[in-house]
């Protein structure tokens, strides 16, 4: 049936509203999946980030237009949660591999994990109306601060900030020297908003929305020059550092022997063939890049501690060389249960053959190297499969040529393990890992490209090396120098500058992200007394 109105046939009211209904339904699944689609691009292996200041913007009109409270939540939460799922899908063969537990385990992990982290964009969502109308013609400027303080204050189990996508940009992305991390994320979503903001000057074309316009993009392009001026003043600082500072030659042995391999040459040889696995790659080191100053083996490349009689050949080896040789190994020692328990160690094997005090990991992995709750639910420790690693207690700065910490695993890519080190008087940071349990995924270069981001953020070198892969030379600016391939066997030999210049970051920390929150808390206040109606007092 059709409505005549003025001469002039209307559709049918169910029609159109049906019609609007599947066009609305549309625009928010594409919300939800377009912004993870182009994230699996922008990061590792990709890296696409020109898609970056686009990722954003969709789910920023409907937020704006569409959806509001519950309902914007609700969709901002199933979008980051579609985000974590196309950013991590190696996890669950990840957690079969790491903790031998079923992969219905693996998959339910990853389904709380990407849920858990996927709660910030919800919040975001549900605060981004109010604060867009609390905060006036500046809108974009707030929405990237309060973006900024949900990413920054959602407790993620790894830093996945938006802003380290851009690690390998240095003139732009050392501003995370000053401001830390979140001041990239800032970057990138204003960048966003500013983009939805022209859109939608170009739909309406009003003078006082082209004001706001001109206005934001104006802030947009006065933060991307403080940007390029404070990176393009850290990287002279760092050469400056650099030219004047001596330096240590490093062989990053990688052996890629892990699993069935590994297994039957312990069978064969036991201690001593892993041992002489690694010595010969750092004998070809040798010969070709001597003199070599030190030598890094990965985490755990020893099967047993230094002092064993099978890693003789390794102590020999350093004395005979004049050279040091880092190494991961594991150790047990006794727990209050008086059983002996395992840590995840490293050791400092110096030029005389003296074993230096061992480094214990502190932030172990949750079921790959402990359980929690463990102490309190017996229980659940005798899961078969689960790791029962101890932690360590203590930061260990080795007083070698140059100041250095540990740092194994996934400790490189947490703040706070690198704050502790440099606290204790580390100026260059050695990263031991072992990558194998990933697979060939993305999850390895997630992995370097974080911990590049660290060393950018802090200032400090870092020596990298991985197992299986990827190892790498990674200078003070976060600049990956020189890499090895993924699941290859290789060594890498190159001269590390011996700077100590913390970054303005490292002294200071995140007042930024903190500012941020605050600004964001003064104008949700502002937006609830503009929601609150005016009261008229009789006289």
């Amino acid at each position: 049936m059709s409505v005549w109105y003025c001469g002039q046939r209307m559709p049918n009211p169910t029609t159109a509203t049906l019609s609007r209904s599947w066009s609305n339904a549309a625009l928010i699944v594409a919300a939800v999946l377009v912004p993870a689609s182009l994230a699996m691009f922008i990061s590792p292996a990709y890296g696409w980030i020109w898609l970056h200041p686009f990722v954003f913007v969709l789910p920023l009109w409907v937020f704006s237009h569409h959806v509001t409270g519950r309902r914007a939540f609700l969709l901002g939460w199933a979008g980051g949660f579609v985000i974590y799922l196309v950013l991590f899908p190696w996890l669950p063969r990840t957690v079969v591999n790491f903790s031998h537990l079923p992969l219905s385990v693996g998959v339910l992990g990853y389904l709380l994990y990407a849920g858990i982290s996927g709660l910030f964009f919800g919040v975001f969502a549900w605060g981004f109306r109010p604060l867009r109308r609390a905060s006036g013609p500046a809108w974009p400027i707030a929405t990237a601060a309060w973006f900024t303080a949900c990413e920054f204050l959602n407790p993620q189990v790894s830093p996945f900030y938006q802003a380290v996508a851009w690690y390998e940009v240095s003139s732009l992305f050392l501003v995370v020297s000053l401001l830390g991390m979140p001041a990239g994320t800032f970057l990138v979503i204003l960048a966003n908003a500013v983009v939805l903001q022209g859109l939608e000057f170009v739909r309406a074309r009003k003078r006082r929305a082209f004001s706001a316009l001109a206005l934001n993009v104006c802030a947009l392009i006065a933060a991307l020059v403080g940007a390029l001026a404070v990176s393009s003043q850290r990287m002279a600082a760092v050469a400056r550092a650099e030219a004047g500072a001596d330096s240590i030659r490093v062989a990053i042995v990688q052996n890629d022997l892990y699993g069935e391999p590994r297994r039957e040459l312990l069978e064969r040889g036991g201690a001593a063939a892993i041992a002489r696995d690694l010595l010969d790659l750092s004998q070809q080191a040798l010969d070709g890049h001597a003199p070599i100053d030190v030598f890094v083996w990965a985490e755990s490349a020893l099967s047993a501690v230094p002092s064993a009689a099978g890693n003789a050949a390794v102590l020999a080896f350093a004395r005979v060389n004049d050279a040091e040789i880092w190494t991961g190994a594991g150790y047990s020692g006794r727990h209050r249960d008086e059983q002996r328990r395992p840590f995840n160690s490293a050791f400092r094997i110096d030029t005389t053959g003296r074993i230096h005090p061992r480094y214990d990991k502190i932030a172990l992995i949750p079921l790959g190297e402990y359980v929690p709750w463990s102490d309190s639910l017996p229980v659940l420790g005798r899961v078969r499969g689960l790791g029962r690693y101890l932690p360590g207690e203590d930061v260990v700065v080795h007083r070698a040529q140059a100041p250095f910490a540990f740092l194994i695993c996934y400790e490189a890519i947490v703040p706070s393990r690198i704050r502790a080190s440099q606290d204790a008087g580390a100026s260059l940071l050695v990263n031991i890992t072992f990558d194998g349990w990933f697979g060939d995924s993305a999850a390895p270069h997630q992995h370097l490209m974080l911990a590049a981001a660290q060393a950018a953020q802090f200032g400090v070198p870092m020596v990298r090396s991985a197992g299986s892969g990827i190892s790498a030379f990674i200078d003070a600016r976060g600049v990956i120098r020189e890499r090895a391939g993924l699941f290859t066997r290789e060594v890498l030999v190159g001269d590390v500058a011996l700077v100590d210049l913390p970054s303005a970051y490292s002294a200071h920390g995140d007042w930024f992200a903190w500012s941020c929150a605050l600004v964001c808390a003064a104008l949700f206040g502002r937006a609830r007394v503009m929601r609150e109606p005016a009261t008229t007092t009789r006289t």
